[in-house]
């Protein structure tokens, strides 16, 4: 079975921080096992996702604790030097945060799936229909 939800990457709260992107996810288990396993999963990690990734004003979480994890720097970050090992890593994009949640949570619940879902699951963007690519109020966010 699979199960469609939404997740606010970013200012949700509309307080005036920055933007916010809600994306649509489909996953094998429910929201309610996913939080429960992200909660446990912090008490097996020994810290909490959301105060280690992208914090307020900050775009770079600790590299060692994810390698530890078994994460795949080129799946989860950008702009480092391949070369370097360095102790904070770029998030680029919310793709990136994805894997990073579904690999923080994997912890809790190994058989977890956390995917984008595709145009056909998701539920429709009236922007889209109206106007393809063109953005609508992208002045109210600077």
């Amino acid at each position: 079975m699979t199960y469609t939800m939404t997740f606010d990457f970013g200012d949700w709260s509309n307080d005036g921080h920055g933007r916010t992107e809600i994306v649509t996810l489909i996953a094998n288990h429910p929201a309610d096992k996913i939080a429960e396993a992200y909660h446990f999963a912090a008490f097996l990690m020994g810290f909490q996702f959301h105060q280690e990734v992208a914090g307020h004003g900050d775009r770079t979480f600790p590299a060692q604790k994810f390698l530890d994890m078994g994460m795949d720097r080129d799946e989860v970050a950008y702009e480092n030097d391949p070369n370097d090992e360095p102790e904070e890593w770029t998030v680029g994009w919310v793709e990136h945060m994805v894997v990073l949640l579904e690999g923080y949570i994997k912890q809790a619940l190994p058989d977890l799936e956390l995917k984008f879902a595709d145009k056909k699951t998701r539920p429709p963007n009236l922007r889209e229909y109206i106007s393809g690519s063109e953005q609508f109020g992208n002045g109210l966010f600077d």
